[in-house]
């Protein structure tokens, strides 16, 4: 049967009428597709777009490929069965199944569309963009990320671009609020006029005096926000938490622009900007230690990042903030006063990059799995020994079944001239979570391990450092840094879960400079970071568990990054620290026969284990689409 997919399908009736709305691909040079209404044949479709994720996922030519369809049909009728096949000349698949005793409104998941091999369809769409295992060739991986920038530069279907004003403001006549449905229990501090508060008590203190505050919270609104109508609404949202934070846009005589749909609370993220605004609610009881202090909101933020508060975040933007100011000294005073030894370097934006200085060299273990291709791996360990400034390293190079002379030879050539590289044999069937846990609890020296690919080559000559400054924070998990392909379009900026079903690269084969806000600027928290490069405390890599086993290619650096954060620790992510990967070719087509039951089996297990954060990102707001990285939702 051809691989195939349904990525969404939704059927409404209403009016006399049946609306149905088609996204899904098939592997086939020529298909059609035909939606066949309680029987007979009611509309005829022909795939148009093209799915560059399905050619790389199936190592296809993306040359004018029409694996894809996206369409939106009206029929005239009511009707009781309604399906959608695929008829590619050898073969008819199913699509969709629906039957109006299911739902007169139907809009289900790929999972539960069809069945076992349309699950497979959906597994190798997956695929493509999530791991360093699995890769398109190197001699259309140039067209591929081409293809991928021409598809994203134009505003997607059922997506809106927070950069232009008109899309933005046409993504907000959609959005629906609350309606006001009882008063908190909350006094405002602000210079703003009392008359635009709904008749809450409010205070203009430039000292914090909790004296006069006769409330359980405080709302805090600076000189240059704006609170929308719809505020008031969510004030509520306060009962039961310590602190609420909204989302912001920013508002000039023209109109509204620059959306801020921000993360969950994200403390590595606040020591680069003030991302949470001016605009905040607090408990009163968390702010005792600030009473009598000149009130300055960010401070605020700062003192209370490492509480351990009771945090929510309200993802609707209801509040413009216009705040244009460096706060810079305010970062620089509250490290000081932590003793955390740091230099901030200006970015755009008014924001800025926090650069940890070392006070000594602690030893650093890169641990370097490989199969033979002595060329890519000795252009990775070149680069480190050649441009590395950090010092105090080893590298294990995992030897897992090499045959070639030219690689037995060069493992024999690098250990003799340099004695801080070992190559540990490993005779054993590749298992990269095995390969490193053996690697690591039994042959590391360094108090702080790297996970890092053979295909990769150093950029950033201070990396070791850099990451070295993170990962010694004790609030540290994994630290990551941005990898590019061959032609400097990003491979990896993160970890984002639930993209393509379970997680996949954020701005995976866009361009270099394509963040948003404060995205590609400066270090921020992810839920993960991709283990071709990944720095992380040895003591914490075994504490957690190490990595799964059971996870012998896919997604073991997703569980690792997610039993971090589920430990309390926090995963940052390093935009401006950088590194060649050109892609593993040593694991292969990874999609087909028993590897493909594996991946399968490796999918159910992250479903089953960390569900919630495939739903909800916490470090990416659910307002943003997971098709397109930072474009709005339709």
């Amino acid at each position: 049967m051809a691989n195939h997919s349904t990525d969404e399908v939704s059927i409404i009736q209403s009016g006399g009428n049946t609306e149905i709305r088609l996204k899904a691909w098939v592997l086939s040079d020529s298909y059609t597709v035909k939606i066949l209404a309680d029987g007979s044949e009611a509309a005829v479709l022909k795939p148009e777009v093209s799915r560059y994720d399905v050619c790389a996922a199936f190592h296809m030519p993306i040359e004018d490929n029409t694996y894809g369809i996206e369409a939106a049909v009206t029929l005239n009728g009511i009707y009781q069965r309604i399906r959608i096949v695929a008829e590619t000349g050898d073969e008819t698949v199913v699509l969709a199944d629906w039957q109006s005793d299911e739902k007169s409104v139907l809009q289900k998941s790929a999972e539960k569309i069809s069945g076992t091999m349309h699950n497979a369809g959906r597994a190798l769409r997956w695929a493509w963009k999530e791991y360093h295992f699995l890769v398109p060739p190197k001699a259309w991986k140039e067209k591929l990320a081409s293809e991928k920038r021409r598809v994203e530069s134009a505003v997607p279907k059922h997506s809106y671009d927070p950069r232009e004003r008109d899309s933005y403001n046409a993504w907000l006549e959609k959005q629906e609020y609350r309606q006001e449905t009882g008063r908190a229990d909350v006094t405002f501090i602000t210079p703003l006029a009392e008359e635009n508060f709904h008749g809450y008590p409010v205070l203009h203190q430039k000292q914090l005096d909790l004296s006069q505050v006769n409330t359980e919270y405080i709302c805090f609104a600076g000189k240059d926000t704006e609170l929308y109508e719809p505020f008031f609404a969510y004030l509520k949202e306060c009962e039961g938490y310590d602190f609420v934070s909204f989302d912001s846009d920013r508002k000039d005589e023209t109109g509204r622009y620059d959306p801020q749909l921000k993360p969950c609370f994200s403390a590595d993220t606040l020591l680069g900007c003030d991302y949470i605004g001016d605009v905040f609610v607090i408990r009163k009881e968390c702010l005792k230690e600030e009473d009598h202090t000149e009130i300055n909101l960010y401070r605020y933020l700062l003192d209370l990042s490492e509480k351990p508060l009771k945090r929510k975040h309200v993802e609707k933007i209801l509040f413009a903030d216009n705040t244009k100011e460096c706060r810079m000294k305010t970062v620089e005073a509250y490290l000081k006063k932590r003793n955390e030894d740091a230099v901030l370097e200006k970015t755009e934006n008014d924001a800025w990059i926090t650069h940890f200085r070392l006070k000594d060299e602690p030893l650093v273990s890169i641990i370097i799995p490989t199969k033979d291709l002595a060329e890519d791996l000795k252009i990775c360990v070149d680069s480190v020994l050649e441009k590395t400034t950090y010092r105090n390293y080893e590298i294990l190079i995992l030897d897992n079944n090499s045959e070639e002379e030219e690689t037995l030879r060069f493992f024999e050539e690098i250990q003799k001239e340099h004695d801080n590289i070992r190559v540990i044999e490993m005779k054993m069937p590749f298992n990269y979570s095995r390969l490193n846990n053996i690697a690591i609890r039994d042959h590391a020296k360094g108090e702080y391990i790297v996970l890092l690919n053979n295909d990769t080559e150093l950029i950033s000559e201070n990396w070791l450092e850099e990451m070295l400054g993170w990962a010694k924070r004790e609030t540290t998990g994994a630290v990551g840094i941005r990898l590019l392909f061959a032609d400097n379009t990003i491979q990896h900026a993160g970890i984002l879960m639930g993209k393509g079903g379970i997680a996949g690269h954020c701005h995976h084969g866009g361009a270099n400079d394509s963040g948003y806000y404060y995205d590609l600027k400066i270090p921020y928290n992810v839920s993960g970071n991709t283990a071709a490069c990944l720095m992380v405390r040895k003591e914490y890599f075994l504490a957690v568990g190490m990595m799964d086993e059971e996870l012998q290619v896919a997604f073991n650096d997703v569980d690792l990054n997610l039993k971090l954060l589920k430990a309390g620790y926090r995963n940052i992510f390093l935009p401006h620290v950088m590194m060649h990967h050109y892609e593993s070719k040593s694991r292969g087509n990874d999609i087909a026969g028993e590897k493909l039951k594996r991946y399968m089996k490796e999918c159910a297990v992250l479903q089953e284990r960390w569900q919630e954060y495939i739903d909800h990102d916490p470090y990416y707001s659910s307002g943003w689409s997971r098709d397109y990285d930072y474009q709005l939702k339709g």
